[in-house]
């Protein structure tokens, strides 16, 4: 949660704990309007569950999917199984019933509660808007920003602290398009999970809590991890607008305490024998060096450590420089009391440490005084509550109030009213239609509002109740109760329908009403979509045509029903599907030239309904429907929810198996005999046990088979890479790259996290794009499970080295699936040791290893003398050896032999981003480089220095290349270019050494596993 907000709102709420305040009557905080992340989608697919109506002409739909697509400067909005709903560039789906188990909206691998209002924005792409119950919101927050398995104190002080944030933003601009976004931004909001039941309890147990400060809501900050030390808001956001008032600078040393708060430890033996990091050892030699002016062999013994000058004021764990006080040793002398200070900074440049999302470093001592340990910390900016700070004060026993009170200490937990949010009333959808007839009810009967029993219930009509009939549809009656306002659908077999008289029409110049009343005035115009669409004597399939129309003819339209358009079309009256007409602004103009046709009626005149049949005796009120036409019905869709299931011959394990289903294979159910399902998978017929498969729309299918059948939707939805962009292993930019994609390689999306799409390429290559260069097509319809962020960290326990080629895993254990394979000598931290396998990181990615495979790195004891101090792992290294800069690839990039594109420059491997490797020189706008033995020239377009060493960067030619001999004589390999340069070691005649580059009569070479300078004049180079 980052952007800045004001503190305060001027604006008062009515609290009910002390002190009392005025009365908010002028907003509503009952609801939060949230901006969904769409993805620049022009097609987006929902799962519905549960009923929902447009608000703008109140058509109903259940279950199954809804698809948004924007084309042609409108969105239209189509129902798997009703429809086109609606056409426009803006309106509103309601939910019927707010509370959260009567259903939901499932895409982008997130469940919605609440209503959507969509949007067509000036780019083309379609907008949603949640607007959700403040409630409801908060269950999408909490759950997210923390998880489900915290404390419940912690998570209740999450809720309150979110809540507050939120309402500043609602009550700033109660009446705005959208209050606030679903990302960190903001605060992260990813839907609702009816499974996380303690984010559920932490909510609702304190929705009328607030944090305020004089009488006004407090604009509630928190991050991650403070780091050990809170922090204030003109520090994290130095503007004139900012306010420190509810917070406060405070040691937290809860927060440092959680094994979970990200924090990188230096560690440096005080006065004694010990090692250090190797990216340290190289740090604290060259600020020698710096100090001296002469080259140090190494380091005998460190006396004293401290971080301190805090970088802003009132802080103690934010600190700026790095004093240390070492004996250090050259080639001719040693040197006592040497004092080194320097930028904490560097310890971040030279890979003391690497994590560069921490920002503050501090200090302190060991309770023995033998090490001084650095610090780098905070995850986030720090202000408010630290959530790994709250987790462990809440498991140690404080309460959410306690936990509040440390973190906003000049704030007060105080109540606010916030009204529950009632169920949205439905428009009237017969208020533009006429009557097709009358009707009574036969028995006592459910009024819905839908046309199926899945739909709710309005209550119980008795029986003889006076009905005005609208519209039917599949064996339902859409109808509006006579002396009430109330409208519905009632099973057509509870109703004894009685038509509206039809008199023989008179064909006259001007089509008239066949009802024998004046011609109506049209209440709308359009023009037919579709190539021979049937124009029906009645509102439904079961009725018959009178003709077919043709691609744009036009159509004066009369009322309007759910499904169905009463219309005048070329001297007929009739019914035609609403999903085949485009709406017009008026009729098309008359040719001229010629007398209009006398229109010739067809019998396209209000048909009677079926007569409503009484129920036998014994049926209940609400009988399931009977197939309106005798040709259709309406059935289940689902999908297969694991792998490897059985459709068989029959309806038993005895039967034969047909074939082996994959998960989410959709199925159409034809019916079902016990816990069997009988089903449609592609082209086999058979059955499936109803605990494998999980029902998501429904379809219609002709009475003897699937004919007709609407397959249940993609797992995947579709989209376009914008740009040359990489496929990665993971998501995110630390993880290693598969392949770059060129612009306009087509994608199916499978699950997005963090920004990032789970992809598949046409060729089956699988991984992650990130989203900003993804244009979505078709959005995510399949249901994911969408994992709460949980901040992973923890502490390395160590490094290690492959011992052999060995495959990286996701998971620990062979079934785990094969990120990438390593070769022998490959480097890795390692974090946990479980059951066999070693949890390690590589390059940013964390993965798994068998730990056979792995070499722990040894750890020196620390030669020379009781003092000592040596780098970690360097073993029998002479002291005083060079160590290599090192660098990193950024993007792809060609391994060259010459520093130049051109001829007469090879390839000599291509890398992948993050490719590490050692820097040597640098010849103009490329870095001459060691990798795997060979050395060449990358770009510095495309490359990276990660850490300095201590042999230097050298400028170079534009051709070099290492070469492999030996010594001619015996001679010195030295720290330096001169013979005045520290000795490292004398090496013996006819000695090997690799030599890497020549500068100024002097080699820079690898003898006997040590880095130095030698002079060439005893290097065979011939």
């Amino acid at each position: 949660m980052k952007r800045a907000c004001a503190i305060a709102l001027t604006l008062a709420l009515l609290l009910t704990l002390p002190p009392a305040h005025a009365a908010a009557a002028a907003a509503d905080i009952s609801v939060v309007r949230v901006r969904l992340t769409t993805n620049n989608a022009t097609s987006i697919v929902m799962s519905v569950t549960g009923e929902y109506f447009i608000n703008e002409n109140g058509r109903s739909f259940s279950g199954g999917s809804l698809t948004l697509r924007a084309a042609n400067g409108v969105i239209t909005a189509t129902h798997s199984t009703e429809g086109e709903l609606f056409s426009g560039k803006t309106f509103s789906i309601k939910r019927v019933k707010m509370d959260p188990s009567a259903g939901s909206m499932y895409f982008n691998s997130r469940r919605y509660l609440g209503h959507f209002n969509v949007k067509l924005l000036s780019t083309g792409y379609i907008q949603i808007v949640n607007e959700v119950p403040l409630a409801h919101y908060l269950y999408g927050v909490v759950a997210y920003e923390m998880n489900d398995s915290y404390p419940i104190e912690a998570l209740k002080a999450q809720a309150i602290a979110a809540k507050s944030y939120v309402l500043v933003a609602v009550l700033a601009s109660p009446n705005a398009e959208y209050h606030i976004g679903d990302t960190s931004s903001d605060q992260v909001y990813k839907g609702y999970n009816s499974a996380y039941a303690n984010v559920v309890n932490a909510v609702n147990s304190t929705i009328d809590k607030v944090l305020t400060v004089n009488g006004n809501i407090l604009c509630a900050y928190y991050s991650a991890s403070n780091g050990g030390e809170t922090n204030l808001v003109t520090y994290a956001w130095p503007t004139k607008n900012a306010s420190n008032a509810g917070y406060a600078i405070s040691i937290d040393s809860y927060d440092i305490a959680n094994s979970a708060s990200l924090c990188e430890t230096v560690a440096l033996p005080i006065n004694s024998a010990g090692s250090i990091s190797q990216a340290m050892y190289n740090l604290l030699l060259a600020k020698a060096y710096a100090a001296l002016g002469a080259q140090p062999t190494g380091i005998s013994l460190i006396k004293a450590a401290e971080v301190h000058t805090p970088k802003l004021a009132g802080t103690t764990r934010n600190m700026t420089l790095v004093s240390v006080v070492m004996d250090v040793t050259t080639a001719d002398a040693t040197y006592a009391d040497v004092s080194v200070t320097f930028n904490a900074t560097d310890l971040y440049a030279y890979g003391a440490v690497t994590n560069a999302s921490l920002r503050c470093y501090w200090g302190e001592y060991s309770s023995d005084g033998t090490r001084y340990y650095i610090y780098h910390t905070r995850w986030g900016h720090g202000v408010g509550l630290s959530q790994r700070g709250a987790q462990q004060r809440a498991s140690v026993g404080y309460g959410h109030a306690d936990i509040l009170a440390f973190y906003y200490p000049g704030a007060t937990l105080a109540s606010v009213t916030v009204p529950v949010v009632a169920d949205p009333v439905k428009p009237s959808t017969v208020k533009d239609m006429i009557p097709v007839g009358t009707g009574k009810t036969t028995a006592q009967v459910n009024l819905r509002t839908g046309a199926g029993t899945g739909y709710t219930s309005l209550g119980m009509l008795a029986k003889n109740a006076a009905l005005t009939v609208y519209e039917s549809k599949d064996g339902w009656y859409h109808v509006c109760v006579d002396g009430t306002n109330t409208e519905g659908w009632v099973y057509a077999s509870y109703v004894k329908f009685q038509a509206l008289a039809s008199p023989s029409p008179t064909p006259t110049p001007t089509p008239t009403n066949p009802s024998g009343s004046p011609a109506p005035t049209p209440v709308a115009y359009g023009i037919c979509t579709g190539e021979g669409v049937n124009f029906r004597k009645g509102p439904g399939t079961n009725h018959d045509a009178i003709k077919k129309l043709a691609r744009n003819t036009q159509l004066s339209i009369f009322s309007t029903s759910s499904v169905w358009y009463y219309a005048l079309c070329e001297g007929d009256y009739g019914y035609i599907s609403a999903s085949y007409v485009k709406l017009t602004d008026g009729p098309s103009p008359s040719p001229t030239g010629g007398a209009a046709p006398s229109p010739t009626s067809t019998g396209g005149g209000w048909p009677p309904l079926t007569d409503g049949a009484t129920p036998s005796p014994g049926a209940s009120g609400s009988p399931s429907p009977t197939p309106a036409g005798g040709n259709t019905r309406i059935v289940d869709t689902g999908i297969v929810t694991t792998d490897g299931v059985n459709i068989r011959k029959g309806p038993d394990v005895s039967y034969n198996s047909l074939k082996k289903l994959a998960k989410n294979t959709g199925v159409i159910v034809l019916d079902r005999s016990g816990k069997w399902c009988h089903v449609y998978a592609g082209e086999l017929e058979g059955y499936v046990h109803e605990d494998y498969i999980k029902i998501t729309g429904t379809a219609i299918v002709t009475a003897g088979g699937s004919g007709g059948a609407q397959q249940p939707a993609n797992d995947y939805g579709e989209g376009k890479a914008t740009g040359s962009v990489y496929m990665r292993v993971g998501p995110g930019t630390s993880y290693l790259q598969i392949k770059t994609l060129a612009k306009g390689a087509s994608l199916r999306l499978y699950e997005i996290r963090d920004g990032w799409y789970r992809a598949r390429l046409a060729d089956g290559t699988e991984g992650w794009v990130s989203s900003k260069y993804v244009s979505v097509t078709v959005a995510l319809p399949a249901e994911q499970t969408e994992t709460p962020n949980t901040n992973p960290g923890g502490q390395a326990i160590g490094t290690g080295l492959t011992n052999t080629t060995v495959n990286f895993r996701e998971g620990p254990g062979t079934s785990g699936k094969v990120i990438t394979q390593f070769k022998k000598g490959v480097s890795v931290t390692l974090y946990a040791l479980k059951d066999g396998w070693y949890e390690v990181e590589y390059g940013g990615q964390r993965g798994y290893l068998y730990a056979k495979y792995v070499t722990v790195a040894a750890q020196p004891t620390g030669g020379g003398g009781a003092g000592g101090v040596t780098p970690e792992g360097a073993g029998g290294t002479v002291s005083g050896g060079l160590t290599l800069a090192s660098g990193a690839s950024t993007a792809k990039v060609n391994f060259r032999t010459k520093a130049s594109t051109g001829s007469g420059s090879a390839v000599i491997d291509t890398f992948a981003a993050n490719t590490k490797f050692q820097v040597l020189g640098e010849c103009g706008e490329w870095y001459y480089i060691l990798y795997n033995g060979k050395t060449g020239f990358v770009n510095k377009a495309y490359a990276k220095v990660t850490a300095s060493g201590t042999a230097g960067i050298q400028t170079v030619g534009d051709t070099l290349t290492l070469i492999v001999t030996s010594t001619s004589a015996e001679v010195n390999l030295r720290q330096g270019r001169g013979t005045d340069a520290a000795k490292i070691k004398t090496l013996a005649n006819k000695a090997s050494v690799t030599v890497y580059l020549i500068l100024d009569g002097w080699c820079l070479a690898l003898a006997d596993g040590v880095y130095g300078w030698v002079i060439d004049d005893y290097i065979k180079l011939s």
